[in-house]
């Protein structure tokens, strides 16, 4: 219920962008493709994965798909899961759909991983891991990976 609540606290301070902000966008395009990703867990895990970004019919809203490592001393969870992202300004908002454990066990401890990220330019977005807590993440793109 926090989790969730502190999602939605974090979506609303990204959509509640200034006039001004607003004509500060980015093309839908410049987006598409492949993007790696890490977060600082905090808790002695590694967090890593890709995201594959594809055009919407509508020109603010993406079709996603991410798999996430989550690599801890006691366990290793490879998850992939689908998900939709909505472009407000250069804030993006990830919100994700658990699909398929590749690795681990599905123990009801993993959560679907969703983010919000200013995205810096066509190579770069930073912002935050929403979901077990919040940490911090970036998003780059790997060599060849702009569409």
């Amino acid at each position: 219920m926090v989790r969730t609540l502190l999602f939605w606290m974090l979506v609303t301070v990204g959509l509640s962008v200034p006039a001004a902000a607003e004509e500060d966008t980015i093309p839908q395009s410049a987006l598409t493709g492949l993007w790696s990703f890490t977060a600082d867990t905090q808790d002695g895990c590694s967090f890593t994965g890709t995201m594959l970004l594809s055009e919407g019919e509508e020109t603010d809203v993406f079709g996603c798909e991410l798999i996430a490592t989550q690599d801890c001393p006691a366990v290793r969870w490879v998850v992939q899961q689908s998900c939709v992202a909505r472009l407000t300004g250069r804030q993006l908002t990830v919100r994700s759909e658990i699909e398929q454990f590749l690795e681990g066990e599905d123990v009801g401890l993993y959560l679907p991983d969703n983010f919000s990220v200013r995205v810096v330019d066509a190579t770069l977005m930073t912002g935050a891991l929403i979901s077990y807590g919040i940490s911090s993440a970036i998003f780059t793109r790997p060599d060849g990976a702009i569409s």
